[in-house]
């Protein structure tokens, strides 16, 4: 679409949204030289659109930008004499929230450009103000990709790169999203790993349930292209689920996967609350005899089981899934520990205030200050600490030495930076910001980072991650142990520590679940295609063996 049709298509979409204005709630600001802006999931949204449960893995994605901005700030080699400020906000999971905050960073850097232009002459109170504020140069986030497609269109209008921890579509790794890069690797590598992980287990025939938007739809797309290409399974079917007015299509995806009993393994390409809520209706209607295999979005959120009564958390036994490389980062983690105690009674950030409100972090303020302390940190990095945290800090610092090079180059006189006035102008202008962040180089808490022409990481890696039962314990809480990695790069790709597996299975749960087109026919008998499914209820000739007749069938994409 033509860069200005988009953006006025996009005004004209938030005017007849009335999307509220930002308060205070929904935004945390620092000062200073340069201003990066900030779009992080602090809430979950409800099945209307609005702000709902406060989402806590959010605010560690939020501690994450503040952190690598204080130790940009405190180190003296990096960005010398240059202090990084921040304007993070809060959209609630709603893509109308997200473009309203980008839309607000667009006019804001509208206003400053023309007042500083006009700065000689300027005379108004407000606009004096306005001038002294700084341009938001480039954005960390959004969280998912959904929004994260909306986002880059509009801030492509307004020359502001976008460098997202989480936003994993395929739909992104495209020209038309120049502005737009990634930490986290993109979902035609998740897709390949997704493959890897059914072909390894002969899963000849699963089913999707996915998210109605650039996240679900390409990366079960990506995954019907690598079936297609590899023959050794098929996808069934796909539910996609819309990010309103969902609850409904939630039951019928259930009910359809109901009335496929051979699908026993089932892809859930959804992230967040809508993951949530599917496993919650799945188990109101008793589906649990089901492996799941997680895409990242949900597999890292260690609170999908929140929502779910103990007993009913055995749905996820024996279940899959891909998460980023989890990488841990001592520094953070202290860091974060004084952040939390610091704020306890302090409204400088606001959602601390909701984080304390949690009924587990109550408990902190009724035990002995030793068992207290003990337990506070716990509660913190156990609900704030998650895989994406280390892709936060590293978009950060992506655009610190983006800045770097570029404020080197201002002092040098490099082409586009020879501006008159001061070296820090040309910083400020973040339409060349860009150009910088494609060749940036350097070792983050990731590994090295780097980008290709699309944005996407060059370095791609996932933990393969699997949910069961902690039967060694009193309680029966489930558990998600790393069992295995899958490494673009590595010439096996991907590597697995079976033995750790316990299935979701009645009989025995070292056996490995089947999900097939259907069953070898006996002998005497052939397979017969009716509605959609499969049955072996056809005579043969008497030395046949059914199975072999129907090979064409057994690998086709079957839908109703």
């Amino acid at each position: 679409m033509n860069a200005c049709l988009l953006f006025f298509v996009t005004i004209i979409s938030l005017r007849v949204l009335a999307i509220p204005e930002v308060t205070g709630n929904d935004r945390y600001h620092q000062p200073g030289d340069v201003t990066l802006g900030g779009l992080f999931l602090l809430h979950y949204t409800t099945e209307d659109g609005q702000c709902g449960e406060f989402f806590p893995i959010g605010l560690g994605h939020v501690e994450a930008m503040i952190f690598a901005i204080h130790k940009i700030n405190n180190d003296p080699y990096l960005l010398p004499n240059i202090t990084l400020g921040y304007d993070i906000r809060d959209y609630c999971e709603s893509a109308a929230k997200a473009m309203e905050h980008t839309y607000d960073f667009i006019r804001k850097n509208e206003i400053i450009a023309e007042a500083q232009n006009a700065s000689c002459k300027q005379t108004d109170e407000n606009n004096m103000t306005q001038s002294q504020e700084k341009p938001i140069t480039a954005v960390v986030g959004p969280t998912d990709s959904g929004s994260a497609v909306l986002v880059a269109s509009l801030l492509r209008v307004g020359g502001v790169p976008v460098i997202s921890h989480s936003a994993t579509s395929n739909e992104l790794s495209s020209p038309q999203y120049r502005h737009f890069f990634r930490t986290a690797p993109p979902d035609g590598q998740q897709a390949s790993a997704m493959a890897d992980l059914i072909q390894h287990f002969n899963w000849s025939y699963v089913a999707a349930v996915a998210m109605d938007d650039s996240y679900g739809r390409n990366g079960v797309w990506k995954l019907e292209s690598e079936a297609e290409a590899r023959k050794t399974f098929c996808l069934s079917f796909a539910e996609y689920i819309p990010r309103q007015e969902y609850i409904a299509k939630l039951k019928r995806a259930v009910s359809k996967l109901k009335s496929y009993p051979n699908i026993r393994v089932v892809v859930l390409w959804l992230f967040g609350g809508y993951g949530r809520r599917f496993l919650k209706e799945a188990v109101e209607q008793n589906l649990m005899d089901r492996t799941w295999i997680l895409s990242d979005a949900l597999a890292t959120e260690d609170d999908v089981f929140v929502g779910l009564k103990t007993t009913d958390q055995q749905i996820l036994h024996g279940s899959l899934g891909l998460q980023p490389r989890m990488l841990d980062d001592k520094d953070f983690k202290d860091f974060l520990i004084k952040e939390s105690s610091r704020l306890i009674e302090s409204e400088q950030v606001p959602w601390w205030q909701e984080f304390w409100k949690s009924e587990e972090s109550r408990r902190c303020f009724s035990l002995p200050v030793l068992s207290e302390q003990k337990y506070c940190k716990e509660i913190v990095l156990r609900t704030i600490y998650d895989t994406y945290i280390p892709y936060v800090v590293d978009a950060v610092y992506a655009i610190a030495y983006a800045l770097h090079v570029m404020n080197n180059c201002s002092r040098l006189g490099c082409e586009k930076s020879q501006t008159p006035g001061s070296d820090l102008f040309p910083m400020l202008n973040p339409k060349y910001v860009e150009d910088y962040l494609r060749v940036v180089n350097f070792t983050g808490m990731t590994g090295q980072v780097r980008f290709d022409k699309f944005g996407d990481p060059l370095e791609s890696s996932y933990d393969i991650v699997h949910f069961k039962t902690n039967d060694t314990l009193d309680s029966h809480d489930p558990v998600k142990l790393v069992i295995g990695s899958w490494e673009k790069n590595r010439k096996k790709k991907l590597e697995l520590n079976i033995g750790s597996i316990r299935w979701n299975t009645i009989s025995n749960q070292t056996f490995v679940p089947k999900s097939f087109c259907h069953e070898d026919c006996p002998k005497g008998t052939f397979s017969n295609f009716l509605r959609g499914k499969i049955t072996t209820v056809s005579p043969s000739k008497p030395d046949a063996i059914g199975h072999q007749e129907q090979l064409d069938l057994e690998f086709a994409s079957v839908s109703i």
